[in-house]
């Protein structure tokens, strides 16, 4: 299925027809969106990154048909209402949810909303900023540096080129000596890591074999890339992937106690 096609599908799940409208409307954009946070994320193949923006927009979809109210500067939503007195929640979309609390309903100012295609286009031109605002941090091995960068500035009907002071993400990375580095796939090593990773694949599906084959012999490590080595679809590369992941995982767990997952095996 394409990308615009899924897109299409998923507008039409939408009770109100503005807002399923609104993701039609912008289908272009939201393509355009996944493909840079493809290219911002490196590792993460496009389809993934259609269903996370996809899963924000449901995720607001609660916030754009509910009531909202405004009480000491905070969006609430009414959950309940006894004579003069509401009981106001969190919307679900909030990141971090309020603690409940009752209030007069003369102290609530209710909050107006944008059109649809105005909402649905600042989620989608916030989903950028907002994985870079995840990946980019100091947990990560990153840290903003101040850098001098030229930046193209419209005064009147004019365009000027200024130098601005931006804050740009560095990551640091420690010094590693390669003396120390095994190769997985050099198959003279008989280290505890290979080891593993003959553990791990033994129970392994037939595609996550040849995937994990294709990239211990240095393959690349995208999904169209290695799909288009290996004769398998990206969904089956891409479960692949995951199912390496938990095989690995799985061997932190107590014996008898691992999870049941899905193979890319089961992908067609």
């Amino acid at each position: 299925m394409s990308s615009r096609a899924y897109i299409r599908e998923f507008a039409e799940s939408f009770e109100r027809k503005d807002f399923g409208a609104a993701i039609l409307k912008w289908a272009p954009l939201i393509e355009t969106t996944v493909r840079n946070a493809a290219r911002l994320m490196r590792h993460d193949d496009e389809e993934d990154m259609l269903q996370a923006l996809l899963l924000d927009l449901a995720s607001f979809y609660d916030y754009f048909v509910s009531p909202l109210y405004r009480y000491n500067g905070i969006v609430w939503k009414v959950k309940e209402q006894q004579g003069r007195l509401v009981l106001l929640v969190s919307p679900e979309s909030r990141l971090a949810p309020l603690t409940p609390c009752w209030t007069y309903a003369s102290y609530l100012e209710p909050v107006k909303k944008s059109s649809a295609s105005s909402f649905v286009y600042r989620r989608i031109v916030q989903f950028v900023p907002d994985l870079a605002t995840k990946k980019f941090r100091k947990r990560n091995g990153f840290k903003l540096q101040a850098q001098q960068r030229a930046v193209v500035e419209k005064s009147g009907k004019k365009n000027e080129l200024r130098l601005r002071t931006i804050s740009c993400p560095v990551q640091q990375h420690p010094r590693v000596h390669t003396d120390h580095l095994e190769d997985c796939a050099d198959t003279r090593s008989s280290t505890d890591l290979v080891c593993a990773a003959r553990r791990a694949l033994s129970n392994a599906s037939l595609p996550a074999k040849l995937v994990a084959q294709a990239l211990m012999a240095g393959a690349k490590s995208d999904a169209r890339g290695l799909g288009r080595q290996l004769g398998l679809k990206m969904r089956q590369v891409s479960q692949a992937k995951l199912e390496l992941y938990r095989g690995l995982k799985n061997m932190e767990y107590p014996k008898g106690c691992s999870p049941v997952y899905f193979t890319a095996g089961h992908m067609r």
